[in-house]
């Protein structure tokens, strides 16, 4: 068995000298140098395109409502208060009317940019319209609430006189119950002399109307409230706003973008050059030496 073998567990002893592969901030910034012109020109042209591509595209401006939903009041017992249109079906009516959901064809300009819930209230509707001009966004989206607003108003009246033809039959269940209160009461007052067993028995059917007529005067009431106090109609709580606002494209945010995104990319481009020329004039020189 051979001696000099090295043991497995010495350590295997390493060159003292390391070849450096970091490469410094100064050979960083010498190919830099030495690339500028390309970094300048890609950063230009990049430039150039965006100019032509902001340009090119036609201003789009924004008009925005809030419309509060109408509320129909009832009776505890006959209905509930409701919304004149439920706010999630009221928007998913509309996004499909027009076309808010339809990535693949959007209607074209103007049209109805968005239909949302406020964030303060499910009542509240938030609509954006945009168009060409802040004329025509406002203008659009004064049509939509219109047409909105119109299509609440029938429900909205509907829903009055179905309320009001409530009112007019209890009004009528109390005036009968009360002419009935006020018949038994000179038929009890006659029997009273004569027929004391039939006068109680018109006193208990007086008890009875008397509850009949309280209970008909407190639906009465509810209604009264329900009609007057706990029924709107819907309405525009900020009308179509008229605003100059660029809101697409955002030029100065495109063509900032752009020249951070084009410098990263030229500066990628110049080191890939860089390490192309450095590799070929290695290849050249190590031909030339193989050949001498």
């Amino acid at each position: 068995m051979r001696e000099d073998r090295q043991s497995i567990n010495e350590p295997v002893p390493y060159p003292a000298f390391y070849p450096q592969d970091e490469i410094s901030l100064s050979e960083i910034f010498a190919v830099l140098r030495r690339r500028y012109l390309l970094i300048v020109l890609v950063i230009m042209f990049a430039m150039i395109a965006a100019a032509v591509y902001v340009i090119n595209q036609q201003s789009v401006y924004e008009s925005r409502a809030v419309l509060r939903v109408g509320l129909i009041g009832g009776m505890h017992n006959v209905s509930v208060d409701k919304s004149i249109e439920p706010s999630a079906i009221l928007i998913k009516q509309m996004k499909e009317d027009y076309g808010i959901d339809d990535a693949q064809e959007r209607p074209k300009l103007p049209r109805l940019e968005s239909v949302s819930v406020d964030k303060s209230s499910d009542e509240l509707i938030g609509l954006v319209t945009q168009a060409h001009s802040p004329d025509e966004a406002q203008i659009f989206l004064k049509e939509v609430s219109e047409k909105l607003l119109a299509k609440h108003q029938k429900r909205y009246d509907h829903a009055k006189q179905v309320l009001g033809g409530q009112l007019v039959y209890l009004r009528d269940v109390k005036a009968t119950v009360d002419r009935a209160l006020a018949d038994i009461d000179r038929q009890a007052e006659l029997l009273a002399q004569h027929d004391t067993s039939a006068a109680a028995l018109f006193t208990l059917e007086k008890s009875r109307l008397a509850e009949q007529s309280l209970e008909a005067g407190g639906k009465i009431s509810e209604v009264e409230i329900a009609q007057d106090l706990k029924s709107y109609p819907s309405s525009l709580l900020r009308a179509a706003t008229y605003s100059e606002t660029v809101v697409s494209p955002k030029r100065t945010l495109t063509l900032v973008l752009t020249c951070i995104m084009a410098f990263i990319v030229a500066i990628i481009l110049a080191f890939i050059v860089e390490f192309i020329s450095v590799n070929s004039r290695n290849g050249g020189s190590a031909g030339s030496a193989a050949k001498s």
